[in-house]
């Protein structure tokens, strides 16, 4: 969530630190020096925010069985395995992770007893010639990301009991709604023939990985003017690279 100001307080971090409210920031190679005083006078009220939301999101994983299974893993597209990571320093066992595509520095900070695992690229490297997964990975998250609203922190409300707060969808996001829910219907509808086909006539019946890569690829390299069209309706929100819904 972040912290929120009232105007009075903008007032007087920009008086201090001559950093007003709507101030672009773009940190390049982890160059921090731009907003580095900044960070230091707000570090004690990010502390105690975090405590917060940390002891209100261990509850969430007590309660969904995350911390109490002996063998526990993430699943999502990729690439640098941050929330792995996150939730390897919070629990007291192995975290993994199995994704679309990993980047080079997937392991960097990743404990060595958690796996991580790339099904088309791994640790920046292509299973397969000419794979797009990871250089066009944000077409794919616009493909397939979860339509459900945003979790913006856990917290406790004032009868004690664990909540969330939820990030809103901007008009632009609802719009994509609709194509979305086709895009992952149609998968969802594969995968159940697939499995059937799998259970019912082939035991060893496994879908190609290369040709999903390679359609993929064609899909990317292909893209006719309609096709833009439905993918640039495709809003997601961007905000972790702090580029906003794009």
């Amino acid at each position: 969530m972040g912290l929120t100001f009232s105007e009075n307080r903008w007032k007087d971090i920009s008086s201090k630190f001559f950093w007003k409210k709507d101030d672009i920031l773009e940190i390049s190679d982890g160059d921090i020096s731009k907003i580095e005083s900044l960070l230091n006078f707000l570090y004690p009220e990010v502390l105690l925010l975090a405590k917060d939301e940390k002891y209100a999101f261990v509850q969430y994983l007590e309660d969904i069985g995350f911390t109490s299974e002996s063998n526990v893993a993430i699943i999502d597209i990729g690439y640098s395995g941050t929330i792995q990571k996150c939730l390897n320093r919070l629990v007291n066992k192995p975290v993994h992770g199995y994704y679309c595509a990993t980047s080079h520095h997937v392991k960097h900070s990743m404990p060595l007893s958690a796996v991580t695992r790339g099904c088309y690229v791994e640790d920046g490297k292509q299973k397969f010639k000419d794979s797009r997964i990871l250089s066009d990975s944000f077409i794919l998250e616009k493909l397939l990301s979860s339509n459900e609203l945003q979790i913006i922190r856990y917290f406790f409300n004032d009868e004690g009991v664990l909540d969330k707060e939820l990030k809103i969808k901007t008009e632009k996001e609802k719009l994509a709604l609709p194509v979305r829910n086709k895009l992952q219907s149609g998968v969802i509808s594969y995968v159940e023939k697939a499995t059937q086909v799998r259970n019912v006539f082939a035991p060893n019946f496994c879908p190609s990985l290369e040709i999903a890569d390679a359609l993929y690829r064609l899909f990317i390299e292909n893209i006719n003017n309609r096709e833009n069209q439905i993918i640039k309706k495709l809003a997601l929100d961007d905000d972790y690279c702090g580029r906003g819904v794009v």
